[in-house]
C-alpha cells in the first residue's frame, strides 16, 4: 500500500466520522460499541487459540459429551482451564492452596 493512499483513507474517514457524528450521534455511539464487541470476540477467540495450542484438546476431551445446559458447559469448561493454569506453575499452585487454606469453608 502506498503511503499517499494511506493518508489519503485515514482523512476521508475522518471527514466521514465527523460529518457523521454531528448529522447522527447514535449511529457513531453505536458504531463504537459494535467495534468494542467485534473487538472483546476477536479477544476471546485469540485466547482460545492460545489455550487450545498450549494445553491441546485434552481439556475438551475431559468434558462431558451433553451437558444439561450450556452455562454447566461452560463453567465445567472454565473450571478446567483454571486448574490447568493452576497446576501449570508450581508458584501459583502454592499460592491458591495457601488461599483455600486461609478462606473459611461455608460447604
Amino acid at each position: 500500500m502506498r503511503m499517499t493512499g494511506f493518508i489519503i483513507g485515514t482523512i476521508t474517514g475522518m471527514a466521514a466520522a465527523a460529518y457523521l457524528s454531528k448529522k447522527r450521534p447514535g449511529m457513531v455511539a453505536w458504531a463504537g460499541a459494535a467495534t468494542g464487541d467485534i473487538i472483546s470476540s476477536m479477544k476471546g477467540k485469540a485466547v482460545s487459540a492460545v489455550m487450545n495450542r498450549k494445553f491441546g484438546q485434552a481439556q475438551s476431551a475431559a468434558q462431558p459429551a451433553s451437558a444439561n445446559s450450556a452455562g454447566t458447559a461452560n463453567s465445567t469448561e472454565s473450571w478446567g482451564q483454571i486448574e490447568m493454569l493452576v497446576n501449570s506453575d508450581p508458584e501459583v499452585k502454592r499460592q491458591a492452596e495457601e488461599i483455600a487454606s486461609e478462606a473459611p469453608t461455608t460447604h
